[in-house]
C-alpha cells in the first residue's frame, strides 16, 4: 500500500491552518466614537447662573448688596467670570479657561473653600445656604465647558 498521498496530506494541513483570515475592512465613519457635546454657554451655563444666583435679591442681579460685585446675569455674566480675577481669591480667575479645577467659581460652588474666600453659593435672598448645585450640571455642564476653554458659545 501507498502511503505517500496519506503523508502529503498530512503534510499540508499544518500550511492551511497557518493561512490568515482576510483584513478587516477599515472602521467606518458611524463605527468611530463620537467626539464629546461641547457645552453651551447660551443655552446652558448663563440661564442657569441666571436662575440660580441673579434672580434671587441681594444676589448677582439687578439689585446686588454693596458688598457684591459680580453681574451674573446674561449679558454681563461671561465677561465678568472668564479670565476674571477672583477677588476674594488673590492670584486666582473666577473661571480659568480649559482648567476647572483651579476656577474659584467651580470651588464656590462646591463649597471648598478657605479662610476669607467667602461662603458656599448659591445662597437664597436672606443669605441662607441655598439648594447645592446638581451634580449633573457640574459634570455634564459647567465642567466640561470650562474644559473645553469656557467658550462664549
Amino acid at each position: 500500500m501507498n502511503r505517500l498521498p496519506l503523508l502529503l496530506s498530512l503534510l499540508a494541513l499544518p500550511a492551511c491552518e497557518r493561512r490568515s483570515a482576510p483584513p478587516a475592512p477599515p472602521p467606518t465613519a458611524s463605527a468611530r466614537p463620537a467626539p464629546a457635546r461641547l457645552p453651551s454657554w447660551k443655552s446652558e451655563i448663563a440661564p442657569f447662573l441666571v436662575v440660580r444666583c441673579a434672580s434671587e435679591r441681594r444676589c448677582h442681579g439687578e439689585s446686588p448688596t454693596g458688598f457684591v460685585d459680580l453681574d451674573l446675569r446674561a449679558p454681563a455674566a461671561w465677561a465678568q467670570l472668564v479670565g476674571a480675577r477672583a477677588e476674594e481669591r488673590p492670584g486666582a480667575l473666577r473661571v480659568k479657561p480649559g482648567d476647572p479645577e483651579a476656577s474659584f467659581l467651580v470651588d464656590k460652588l462646591r463649597g471648598h473653600l478657605g479662610p476669607r474666600e467667602g461662603q458656599r453659593m448659591p445662597r437664597t435672598s436672606a443669605g441662607e445656604p441655598g439648594d447645592p448645585v446638581e451634580p449633573d450640571f457640574l459634570d455634564n455642564a459647567l465642567l466640561p465647558w470650562i474644559r473645553a476653554g469656557a467658550p462664549n458659545n
